[in-house]
């Protein structure tokens, strides 16, 4: 059963109950596919990006995400070269894009809220909703904006539950 719930456990429990037993109940190791290790890696490669731009007080830095996208241990698994190469060039159109914002930012935020949807630690049995969220930010006089890559060719559709997560998470403390 759902103890503690994320917007992708619930849609894998919606989905089919077997597999999120499987996964989140009986820990059964299931070997990634190579999109989700690709995923894995523009996520690692974005944050320590960002955390660099933080740390140094830049907006923007090229010359630092192009050896930044040569590092591949930043992640276990191994990364068939073709999804290397695409990973690359998406995470290098993302930074040629990207400029840090000169107000607060935090990347890869763990957030937890209790039964009463009140801030909590990630870990404690009381913990209702967890959400981990790629990039928030907060601009002066505006709601928190938060970001949340996605490294598929196609589109997603609008997830309202996730957006709805998010919205829970309000109150962070930038």
């Amino acid at each position: 059963m759902l103890t503690a719930v994320s917007f992708s456990r619930v849609q894998l429990f919606d989905a089919c109950k077997l597999a999120y037993k499987l996964r989140h109940i009986d820990k059964v190791p299931e070997p990634k596919s190579a999109p989700l290790i690709g995923g894995s890696l523009f996520h690692a490669w974005a944050e320590k990006y960002v955390a660099h731009l933080i740390e140094t007080k830049r907006q923007t830095d090229l010359e630092m995400a192009q050896e930044l996208s040569k590092d591949q241990t930043v992640i276990k698994e191994t990364i068939p070269f073709e999804v290397l190469e695409d990973i690359q060039a998406l995470f290098l159109k993302w930074v040629e894009s990207f400029v840090l914002p000169g107000v607060p930012v935090k990347v890869e935020q763990e957030l937890a809220l209790d039964r009463d949807f009140v801030p909590c630690n990630w870990f404690d049995k009381a913990t209702l909703i967890r959400a981990k969220i790629d990039r928030v930010e907060q601009p002066p006089g505006a709601e928190l904006v938060i970001h949340d890559y996605k490294t598929s060719r196609a589109l997603p559709e609008y997830k309202p539950l996730q957006g709805k997560t998010y919205a829970y998470m309000k109150n962070v403390d930038l």
